[in-house]
């Protein structure tokens, strides 16, 4: 069964005979359940971004609703620090529903890219005890550098 097929269907049947009716209606539940959440998806784990320039990074997070909604936690990781990225005027940190109730897309962008933010970072879904996650490694090219190099 696909996600898109959960839900309530109706059956009606209706007999008549002259002076005797009978009509049934049967409602059965679909019920869908979000497969084990699994690391999250990416387009690509390195990623190269010009100095003064913003970078984006998406991650599509795979979530069970009937396990982990109230206890779900979300974070963005630089390099080996033990203390999650806070949004702010550097970091733009989102959170969007999808069209499926089992997956979320989690952004970082990083505003103004200059060559200290060249390194690792990691997307990290965690429910309960369970850590799932993605690392990026960005790496900084200077555009001064670059125009220099091309003339």
């Amino acid at each position: 069964m696909q996600e898109k097929q959960y839900g309530e269907y109706w059956c009606t049947a209706e007999n008549s005979i002259d002076g005797w009716s009978s009509k049934l209606s049967k409602v059965t539940e679909l019920i869908y359940e979000c497969p084990w959440p699994i690391n999250p998806k990416v387009s690509s784990s390195k990623v190269t971004a010009d100095t003064s320039s913003n970078k984006t990074f998406k991650c599509m997070i795979h979530v069970d609703p009937d396990y982990c909604a109230d206890v779900l936690e979300l974070q963005w990781r630089f390099n080996d620090s033990s203390a999650p990225i806070k949004s702010g005027k550097k970091y733009k940190i989102q959170e969007k529903n999808t069209n499926s109730k089992c997956k979320k897309e989690f952004t970082l962008t990083i505003n103004d890219v200059t060559v200290e933010d060249k390194g690792n970072y990691s997307c990290q879904s965690i429910c309960y005890e369970e850590t799932t996650f993605v690392v990026f490694e960005l790496k900084v090219k200077d555009a001064a550098e670059t125009s220099m190099n091309a003339v």
